[in-house]
């Protein structure tokens, strides 16, 4: 058998069209190895192997993202993410950006809006949000996002902290979350796979985390953290005196 030159590895062998052999169970992007999943499946028979010197063997092993995501989390949330933002302002929406958190799984997406740009459009959160989800949950790039969390850009999508901190305080249970039942499902997440309700369909939501005055483009308030609720001078003063007050 020719073999490319420039592969680090070669493997030849048969694959039966008869022959099966148990598969799984196998740890999933979302955390969980479920040990009632496994399938029969085609057997693979390897008759030699083939590798230069040093040869590179990339293995992606998903699993929690807690200490770090893998090439699941980053390739699928990050494309998916890119192509949502696309849809998105394609169909005249203000969204500035879009991130897939590596937190969740890449199970949510945060969806930052220009506020004053929204005001614009003199919209209600349940018809903005459902335009959202009508768009995003029927289309490919957002099979396996499901909950969108629409925020405004005092907001930043790709920090956690900002964007619990917004989902948390401005989106109220039940009023502010629009669901979608009839929505093509992600079928290994597992409150789809091993919970209640159907497994293909439904289990996605629009979660709004903005308060009504910024759909009118207003901000009432000042953060309340060292960023934006103090003056520059004594932010200044504080830095400079970090090792001083044994800060760090």
């Amino acid at each position: 058998m020719l073999e490319v030159t420039k592969a680090s590895a070669v493997l030849e062998g048969t694959i039966s069209i008869t022959d099966t052999a148990k598969e799984g169970p196998f740890g999933e992007m979302h955390g969980y190895s479920f040990l009632d999943e496994n399938s029969q499946q085609p057997l693979y028979k390897v008759k030699a192997i083939t590798h230069r010197n040093n040869a590179i063997l990339p293995v992606c092993v998903p699993g929690r993202a807690n200490l770090g995501p893998d090439e699941t989390h980053t390739m699928i949330g990050t494309l998916a993410s890119a192509e949502i933002r696309h849809l998105l302002q394609q169909h005249g929406l203000p969204v500035t950006q879009v991130f897939a958190l590596f937190e969740t799984q890449v199970i949510w997406a945060a969806v930052q809006v220009d506020r004053k740009k929204l005001a614009e459009m003199g919209i209600n959160a349940k018809d903005f949000c459902t335009k959202i989800g009508d768009l995003v949950f029927r289309n490919k790039c957002g099979m396996q996002i499901h909950r969108l969390l629409v925020v405004g850009e005092d907001i930043n999508p790709f920090d956690m902290n900002d964007v619990t901190w917004a989902f948390a305080t401005r989106c109220r249970p039940a009023m502010d979350e629009f669901h979608f039942e009839d929505v093509p499902a992600y079928p290994l997440v597992p409150y789809m796979s091993h919970g209640p309700g159907t497994k293909l369909t439904g289990g996605k939501v629009v979660a709004n985390c903005l308060l009504p005055e910024e759909y009118e483009g207003k901000q009432s308030w000042v953060t309340c953290d060292f960023e934006n609720g103090y003056p520059d001078n004594v932010k200044k003063r504080v830095l400079s005196r970090c090792s001083e007050l044994g800060m760090v």
